[in-house]
């Protein structure tokens, strides 16, 4: 008796971790506050939950049914899909890190699936232990907004910070989505405590997601509750639904969203609303656009490897050779690490098979989900089984328009639904045939080797990862000695990518070509091209060590290649400018200066068509024999803003230079 009780607590505290502790907690030691914290945790967590729990499952037959078995063997397929594409990504680093998430999520899987005989009792904890989250994350959402309400003001921009312990405002949406089912049916709770957490968590979730105004969880929690409904008005009993108690449920939200909205309107402007909607729908605006451009994008990219992909890791990596003309990215900072489509992002990288895998997953547990509310089963479950559902389609929802798989925190969210589903069918589908008979002593010593290889993996990264931001504040302060010290220690054989596509080495050859040391940058830069050859800012400088060399040639390919993929990028252009005119070939180099449109850098692109333009009217006037224009040229060489207004003037007038000082020595 006394080892069960023992056993449920070890077993409440590890449902605990795995809910509340690993969505809270992360460092501001690494460039991303919240993935590799969580990543080492749950790793961690995981592998002393097998031990705690060895004796008990390793002599333990795993009996799956029809659904379940199902689930389990499409999960297994997905998975080596996944790993198969670690032997052709051309990003092993971050592939293998992609391909241990996976990992982790079908572990986490297995060892709920056969710790929890009694589906009915990991309901209970489950349902408890993400309200609890929720009601966490909304203190401190709503602890953020009054402070950002005190500290600066209240708008749409100024949300942005408003993220809980997640990593972006839409992500802290997305969870409090989540948690709204779970809260829901701890209101049937008849403890008065747990009752009032729930109303509390309900009523401020609704009046938060209205706030954040993040319109991808708007989608899913009214198309989600839509599918669901629909759901269950084929598969519940017409006695089971009370219309009155609905009404009465659903009205006082619809009151409380329309009451917010008009409240919010008093802090920013009363459009903010209007505007998220229209933008919903115009899909020629803004992030919509952005986003539908990255999909064109990633489908051109997908054409390329259909069925297997391209392998785990690689998009970030090859997506940039498809250009960034009409994107954010034009800014030629931004560089997108995914498709914002979890579904377009498995199609690129694991290909045709594995996102049909990944789907049929869903489809499977949401197929059984439906199977248990038509079987005769409490009320109460089919009312937890109906709101499982409306999550599932909520995910799948607004993985259309985000990236949640990255996140460690859905990976758990996930996991625990899909135990949750099909553990009720493995246990409550009556007449099913065990299809499937495991003897789990095969399983442990596997799992144990993997769980230990993924804290190495873990661990070795989030040095390597620490090591980085110190490098990025050295870079900030111009400590080139420090930045290379720290790029150093970060390990570049094991983590050769940043979070934003850069590779280390870039950061390397920087700090080395500001100290002088030529040869040197050039070689960091050779091995950066390596790893990321689309990468524009690795094109450039390469390039720039080859002019520096007087490989003239190589350095103009280069250059070239970083304005096929960012055709504004000024550097480039500025460069390729300056290799023409040692050629001598002003020609060319003023015609790319012509490229330039909305110059960001007016000195440097004032500078350079001053002395373009001059050398060009020198030689205007060394071979002219008509002297109106050799008076009109010498009258002008010493006058830049003359000069500056003729070479816009030819632009403006799609004319030579040549043509356009004759023009304007006949208005003289």
């Amino acid at each position: 008796m006394l080892s069960i009780k023992r056993n449920k607590i070890i077993e409440d505290i590890f449902i605990i971790i795995f809910i509340v502790i690993i969505p809270l907690i992360y460092t501001r030691k690494t460039p991303d506050n919240q993935i590799i914290i969580r990543f080492v945790l749950l790793s961690i967590s995981l592998l002393f939950f097998l031990f705690l729990y060895l004796k008990s499952i390793k002599n333990k037959k795993l009996l799956i049914k029809d659904y379940s078995s199902y689930f389990f063997f499409l999960l297994l397929i997905y998975t080596i899909i996944s790993g198969i594409g670690l032997f052709y990504t051309v990003n092993l680093t971050d592939g293998i890190f992609s391909f241990s998430k996976i990992i982790l999520f079908g572990i986490l899987i297995i060892l709920m699936f056969l710790n929890f005989d009694d589906p009915i009792l990991l309901i209970n904890k489950l349902t408890k232990t993400f309200t609890v989250l929720g009601f966490l994350i909304i203190i401190i959402g709503i602890y953020q907004l009054i402070d950002l309400s005190i500290s600066e003001s209240i708008s749409h921009n100024n949300l942005y910070k408003i993220t809980a312990t997640f990593g972006h405002k839409n992500i802290f949406a997305q969870i409090l989505l989540l948690c709204l089912p779970f809260s829901i049916y701890v209101l049937f709770e008849r403890i008065i405590l747990w009752k009032l957490v729930s109303v509390f968590n309900i009523l401020s979730i609704v009046i938060l997601l209205t706030v954040l105004m993040t319109r991808s969880v708007w989608v899913a929690g009214v198309l989600a509750f839509i599918i669901t409904s629909v759901i269950g008005i084929f598969t519940f009993k017409s006695n089971y639904i009370n219309l009155k108690k609905l009404g009465l449920f659903i009205v006082p939200l619809i009151i409380l969203i329309l009451a917010t909205a008009i409240l919010y309107s008093k802090f920013d402007q009363s459009s903010a609303f209007k505007k998220q909607i229209t933008k919903t729908f115009k899909f020629n605006y803004g992030s919509t656009k952005d986003r539908i451009i990255l999909w064109e994008k990633s489908l051109e990219l997908a054409k390329e490897k259909p069925l297997l992909g391209h392998g785990v890791g690689s998009w970030k990596i090859d997506i940039l050779k498809y250009g960034n003309q009409n994107l954010k990215s034009e800014d030629n900072l931004t560089f997108y690490q995914r498709p914002h489509n979890d579904f377009l992002w498995i199609l690129c990288e694991q290909g045709i098979i594995s996102l049909i895998c990944y789907l049929s997953i869903f489809l499977v547990s949401i197929y059984s989900a439906i199977k248990l509310l038509k079987s005769d089963i409490k009320k109460e479950i089919k009312i937890y089984v109906l709101l499982m559902i409306y999550a599932l389609v909520s995910y799948l929802i607004f993985s259309f328009f985000s990236f949640p798989m990255d996140r460690i925190e859905f990976i758990v969210f996930l996991s625990f639904i899909f135990v949750s589903l099909i553990s009720l069918s493995n246990s409550l589908i009556i007449n099913k045939k065990s299809v499937i008979q495991i003897d789990t002593k095969y399983l442990t010593i596997p799992i144990s080797v993997i769980l230990l290889l993924t804290i190495l993996l873990g661990l070795n990264r989030l040095s390597s990862e620490i090591y980085l931001k110190k490098a990025y504040q050295a870079r900030a302060k111009n400590d080139w000695n420090t930045l290379i010290s720290e790029i150093d220690k970060s390990g570049k054989t094991i983590y050769k990518i940043d979070p934003f596509s850069t590779p280390l080495f870039w950061y390397r050859g920087l700090a080395n070509f500001n100290l002088g040391n030529y040869t040197e940058a050039c070689s960091d830069f050779n091995d950066a091209y390596k790893i990321n050859p689309y990468h524009i800012h690795v094109l450039n400088n390469l390039a720039t060590c080859n002019g520096i060399a007087n490989e003239y040639d190589s350095a103009l390919s280069l250059y070239k290649q970083a304005l096929k993929i960012a055709p504004n990028f000024e550097d480039a252009i500025y460069n390729i400018c300056g290799i023409y005119q040692k050629l001598n070939d002003i020609d060319n180099a003023i015609s790319y200066l012509r490229k330039v449109k909305n110059p960001k850098n007016k000195a440097r692109y004032n500078k350079i068509i001053l002395i373009l333009i001059k050398q060009k009217l020198n030689a205007i006037y060394k071979i002219n024999q008509e002297e109106k224009i050799k008076i009109y040229i010498h009258s002008i060489l010493e006058n830049n803003k003359a000069i500056i207004e003729m070479f816009h003037d030819s632009i403006k007038n799609n004319y030579s230079i040549e043509k356009q000082v004759l023009i304007n020595t006949q208005k003289e």
